[in-house]
């Protein structure tokens, strides 16, 4: 029997997972080769991103459930949605060798959420008995406590990088299967739902324009006395850059969720993915970053090869949001909106190619000769950054209107 209310899987939430397990192969398989530090933060992130997506998806099966399914959905959701901000939580404070007081327990508050998180999923998936016992077991078999992690990674006799890695690509197996044992029944359009994550992606871009806006005004009214307060500033614009990547993800998510038959639902779901992945790279740099900016290390190997991919993978990301409402412009037959999606999507490309052409000759010593350059780039960003927010929005206002009607001529 089909439970009525349910929805079936959103094709982001494959994708998100599918991409996890992949980047934890690739991982466990490089491990007995020594793998870099960049491949492992960057599988970090696609678990931060994949973590999101899985809240979000166990939230969207809520919506509409009854009984049983509604409490598990809810639970899961909330549970890993709480874990993941606690996770981020403890990056910010945590430097990159690891001390934080109450670093313990924050660990285990995250290992509880997640348990809990599994064990809402299986409540949800009871209907498919099968899918519902072996995800629960392959997803609940990653979830070891910190403490048994820790003398196991301590142990020379312990499992090998290899085995945690093949362990954990089984766990994010386990939660792909739970969440397709409790999909169930078609999606119908909202357009509620499409309007408020278009307008969340909206508010996320331009929570980065106040921020650079604001940091540029107390630059010019400091003066000198900037320079003693830079680190805090950069720390700080990382952390909203986290937040506002992580927001624009999740409303591109909800908004590839609502179902409309006129907006590009695939592309707008791979964009958030990536938006996720952005802001999981930004969370695993923080504890790094930390000690570059407040302890005077190096940050080494990581920023220098994360740092090139993370802006490629975002100017990726808006171009897919771009090409999404172009398509669903001209279904709508909104010239205007069409023209603004193209624009935007062009712009964002040529200034994720001049952002890493300007890191190279900084690199190379050449930044004396060319000092303006960042700034202008950085100008050139923001107003990328105001384009992107105008077109967000102007897209979530196009949702409530109707479609253009196609019109026909009399032929006498």
């Amino acid at each position: 029997m089909v439970e009525r209310g349910s929805r079936e899987l959103p094709v982001y939430v494959w994708i998100a997972l599918a991409g996890c397990v992949v980047f934890e192969v690739v991982q466990a398989t490089l491990a007995s080769a020594g793998t870099s530090i960049a491949m492992f933060e960057a599988t970090v992130a696609s678990e931060i991103a994949a973590s999101v997506v899985v809240a979000i998806a166990a939230l969207d099966l809520r919506r509409g459930s009854h009984g049983l399914s509604a409490l598990g959905s809810a639970l899961a959701g909330w549970t890993m949605a709480t874990a993941v901000c606690l996770e981020a939580a403890q990056a910010i404070w945590l430097d990159g060798v690891g001390h934080i007081d109450g670093v313990q327990t924050i660990a285990y508050a995250s290992w509880s959420l997640r348990v809990v998180a599994v064990v809402g999923l299986v409540v949800t998936a009871r209907r498919s008995i099968a899918l519902a016992i072996l995800g629960g077991v392959l997803a609940l078999a990653d979830q070891l406590p910190p403490c048994a992690r820790e003398s196991l990674s301590a142990s020379e006799a312990g499992p090998p990088l290899f085995a945690f890695g093949m362990i954990s690509a089984l766990g994010w197996t386990g939660l792909l299967l739970l969440l397709v044992g409790a999909a169930r029944g078609p999606r119908t359009a909202d357009r509620g739902l499409a309007r408020e994550g278009l307008m969340l992606a909206a508010r996320s871009v331009w929570l980065r324009v106040y921020t650079i806006c604001a940091a540029t005004v107390i630059a010019m009214s400091l003066g000198g006395g900037v320079i003693l307060l830079l680190p805090y500033a950069v720390f700080g614009s990382m952390v909203i850059g986290m937040v506002a990547s992580m927001l624009f993800g999740i409303g591109l998510l909800r908004a590839a969720d609502s179902a409309l038959t006129d907006l590009p639902r695939g592309l707008l779901g791979v964009a958030g993915v990536l938006a996720l992945w952005c802001g999981g790279v930004t969370v695993v740099q923080l504890p790094w970053a930390h000690d570059v900016f407040f302890e005077r290390r190096d940050l080494g190997e990581l920023v220098s090869a994360l740092a090139v991919v993370q802006p490629i993978v975002a100017a990726l990301s808006v171009a897919l949001v771009a090409t999404a409402l172009t398509r669903f412009a001209h279904a709508r037959g909104d010239g205007v909106l069409a023209a603004k999606a193209r624009t935007t999507g062009v712009a964002f490309v040529m200034l994720a190619v001049a952002a890493l052409f300007v890191d190279q000759l900084a690199s190379d010593g050449h930044d004396r000769d060319l000092a303006l350059l960042p700034l202008v780039a950085t100008a050139l960003g923001l107003i990328a950054q105001i384009g992107l927010g105008q077109l967000c929005a102007a897209a979530a206002r196009s949702i409530d209107a109707s479609p253009a009607l196609p019109t026909a001529t009399l032929v006498k």
